[in-house]
């Protein structure tokens, strides 16, 4: 005769281990909604950045700024979307990809907007400042939870929550 195991319990109820091999909850906003908002946001950006090329009389410098800005749109947007399929495949680096492109989608940014006040002395518009804002914010609140989420741990690292 065999005797079942009790079911693991977090917070004094009972969890169903099956939860923990798809993506549910808050996970799915990091996992699939940002990207999703990440890769559209690129290639809006890319739309957006193909007009200013059409225009007529672009120095070479602002040729090769708009270029630049062009490029690691589309390189983001394809880290974007791997990011999204790191996670739709449960691997155990989504997390870690997920940190490192919160972080440099900051730092790009940030010497963007940089590179273009102090070459071309463009000031920042509310947009700029709205779109820092959003992925500071952003990054504020995922990178902590992707570092200590017990969901996280379970779903990628398949370290199952604590017996109580």
């Amino acid at each position: 005769m065999t005797q079942e195991q009790p079911a693991p319990a977090v917070g004094g109820r009972a969890v169903d281990l099956s939860d923990y091999d798809k993506i549910n909850g808050w996970l799915l906003f990091p996992a699939y909604l940002h990207p999703l908002a990440k890769i559209g946001s690129s290639v809006y950006t890319v739309m957006q950045t193909l007009t200013v090329l059409a225009k007529p009389g672009l120095s070479a410098a602002a040729f090769a700024y708009v270029i630049a800005v062009l490029i690691s749109n589309v390189v983001f947007g394809i880290a974007w979307g791997a990011c999204g399929y790191f996670a739709y495949s449960l691997k155990p680096f989504f997390p870690k990809t997920y940190i490192g492109l919160s972080i440099a989608d900051i730092a790009v940014l940030g010497l963007t907007v940089g590179v273009a006040y102090s070459v071309f002395l463009v000031s920042l518009t509310p947009d700029d400042e709205l779109a820092m804002f959003k992925m500071i914010l952003a990054a504020a609140i995922w990178i902590p939870y992707m570092l200590l989420s017990k969901r996280v741990k379970a779903t990628f690292y398949e370290e199952m929550p604590a017996r109580s």
